[in-house]
């Protein structure tokens, strides 16, 4: 009860900050005014034919939205991404398994590590306007919570359906069958054999339609821009560079996706420290990114270690198989990376990870009053830094999505030189009505909050203003 409160808690304090963020005017309005144009029916065959993407679902909930609004665009769109973060909050609590006193202590290291991590952060600000990153993590813990409990007669057809809305919104939807796939493995049996077989059924299905019926083939080089060793190449150095042999690309997207879950570098295929470094402006918050994911990926490891035997038996507990999972997560997240990389895509892993860490901080907590004086010494300021680095982080969070919404604001008082630059005409007076209606959300019915101002250099520099 007492981590389900503060769960509320920070729930609530992140919905304060959510809700004073107008829609985005970038991607959003653009969207918001494709489900104005388009039928349900027409949005769903016109994303069947995209090519390199498979995302009939991506715009389904926007209509829905849209629909629902009646005009009151900004209250719905805002209201059903906090929603949709409430609903990752109640997800993840469940899978901590709250037992003692103990457990509870780390529950709230737990949560800023999912709330905190930079893989998080695109979720938790951007709306799109409908975020569909956050319905996949929302998917992928629905499928842990179905799979780690005890098997029913409906686990099954919700899987399927978990795993259908979120591979017809995103293909990295197909992490559902990887959560579902790991955890029986590892021993959880809320999806029974036949359901898991199903579901790899269903996944099968999906490449068949993918490559054979709609052609839909997969990203190539040519879609973005992606981060390699210190720089940022753009889709033409791309070409030119591995055009003729993308193995190393690939090989070093999917690295780096993982070494940006475990350690916070490279962020984006970027080694941000070595470059502050090297150009002698080294931030700190770049520190604390590296602090806080590296003491939680060590912890994780010596918790591997210290397990090992039960490993090798393959008697899993609760921890060893969030552990086991959330690896999973990770080595199959970063897999689909392959093409470019990008922290929010990592969102899936990054949550898991969380879980994985909190298994791993619960076991030091636990066994720390059995150890020598010098060894508990060591470990409690480790867990010092540790929970240190996420609380920085956590209050970093906060602090970028006050400024994020005087930015938004800020993009609304030029809207029009917006979409004459993005060559968008509005020619239907309903067109020119919905631009309206969130140019006056965003700068007269919901006008700003004051800044949080801090009179001291460190917020700009600890903080992680690049989230």
């Amino acid at each position: 009860m007492a981590v389900w409160l503060y769960a509320a808690c920070v729930v609530a304090l992140l919905a304060y900050f959510l809700l004073d963020i107008p829609v985005q005017l970038s991607d959003s309005l653009q969207n918001i005014l494709a489900v104005h144009r388009r039928t349900m029916r027409e949005l769903f065959i016109h994303n069947l034919w995209s090519a390199g993407y498979l995302r009939p679902l991506l715009f389904a909930p926007i209509k829905a939205v849209y629909e629902l609004s009646n005009g009151h665009y900004t209250v719905w769109f805002r209201g059903v991404h906090v929603a949709q973060v409430a609903l990752t909050v109640a997800l993840f609590v469940p899978l901590l398994r709250v037992r003692t006193w103990s457990d509870a202590a780390v529950a709230p290291l737990a949560l800023a590590a999912l709330v905190a991590m930079h893989t998080f952060a695109g979720t938790i600000r951007e709306a799109y306007p409908v975020n569909g990153y956050l319905t996949i993590v929302d998917c992928c813990l629905g499928a842990a919570v179905i799979g780690a409990g005890r098997p029913r007669w409906w686990s099954t057809p919700v899987a399927l359906a978990l795993l259908a809305l979120a591979t017809l919104t995103a293909e990295s939807g197909l992490l559902v069958w990887v959560v579902v796939m790991a955890g029986f493995i590892a021993g959880w049996r809320g999806v029974p054999r036949w359901g898991v077989a199903l579901l790899t059924l269903a996944v099968a299905g999906y490449f068949v339609a993918r490559f054979t019926v709609f052609h839909v083939g997969a990203p190539g080089f040519s879609e973005r821009s992606t981060g390699f060793g210190l720089s940022i190449l753009d889709p033409e150095q791309i070409i030119a560079r591995f055009g003729a042999n993308p193995l190393p690309l690939y090989a070093y997207n999917v690295l780096a996706s993982m070494g940006s879950v475990l350690f916070a570098e490279p962020r984006a295929g970027v080694f941000w420290i070595a470059k502050g470094a090297l150009e002698g402006h080294l931030q700190p918050w770049t520190i604390v990114n590296l602090v806080a994911c590296t003491s939680l990926t060590l912890a994780i490891a010596w918790y591997v270690v210290c397990r090992r035997a039960a490993w090798f038996r393959w008697r899993l507990d609760h921890g060893d198989q969030l552990v086991f999972v959330g690896a999973g997560m990770l080595v199959a997240n970063a897999t689909m990376n392959y093409v470019y990389t990008k922290d929010a895509i990592m969102s899936p892993a990054g949550a898991f990870y969380a879980l994985a860490g909190y298994a791993a901080i619960r076991a030091v907590v636990v066994r720390l009053p059995a150890m020598m004086p010098s060894l508990r010494l060591t470990a409690s300021v480790c867990l010092l830094l540790c929970a240190t680095a996420w609380g920085i982080k956590t209050m970093g969070v906060h602090y970028n999505l006050r400024h994020s919404a005087r930015d938004t604001r800020w993009n609304w008082a030029f809207v029009d030189e917006w979409l004459v630059n993005q060559e968008v005409p509005l020619t239907d007076p309903k067109e020119r009505a919905i631009k309206e209606a969130l140019q006056a959300d965003a700068l007269w019915r919901r006008p700003a909050l004051p800044r949080i101002e801090i009179h001291w250099p460190w917020p700009g520099e600890w903080f992680d203003t690049s989230q």
